[in-house]
């Protein structure tokens, strides 16, 4: 493995942008498809008045410039410090475009993925796995079932152990 990572930040069809909860689980599943390979959703930090301009709220999809980019996540693993990143940041304020398309297509995927892990966890179905198979059975609900105890060996028995 050599933890090797890329930014996904298009649709496998035609299209420009998410604009269909459809088109994220489809590029998840042709990626995931590939033995050893997975996605991975997450964040970045952007200060509310750098995005202000745009009226967004918080878990919106914003397009970015690469250079805004770049500088968001080296601040959140930690290789620009708070004072640098603002400085930078406002000078890019132009490289910040809300996308309302997105916002409406990512949240309505989460609720659907949601929903479906929900219904796995009570066992309505399994949930869908790449290459349209039906999932493995989810576990039991419940703690685990306690092991049997063994019976104790005979009294004859404990002495032959205790004589080897």
């Amino acid at each position: 493995m050599l933890g090797l990572s890329g930014i996904l930040y298009e649709p496998a069809d035609d299209t420009r942008r998410f604009n269909r909860p459809s088109q994220i689980s489809e590029l998840i599943r042709l990626v995931e498809e590939v033995e050893g390979r997975s996605v991975e959703t997450s964040y970045l930090w952007l200060p509310s008045k750098l995005i202000g301009q745009n009226e967004g709220q918080r878990n919106d999809v914003f397009r970015i410039g690469v250079k805004l980019f770049t500088l968001a996540t080296q601040f959140r693993g930690g290789g620009v410090d708070v004072h640098r990143f603002l400085e930078e940041a406002f000078v890019l304020t132009d490289d910040v475009e809300r996308s309302p398309e997105e916002t409406t297509a990512f949240r309505s995927w989460a609720v659907e993925e949601i929903a479906s892990g929900r219904r796995w966890r009570n066992n309505d179905a399994p949930p869908p796995i790449a290459g349209g198979e039906e999932g493995p059975e989810p576990p039991p609900l419940g703690p685990p079932p306690t092991p049997p105890i063994p019976p104790l060996p005979s009294r004859r028995s404990r002495r032959m152990i205790e004589l080897d």
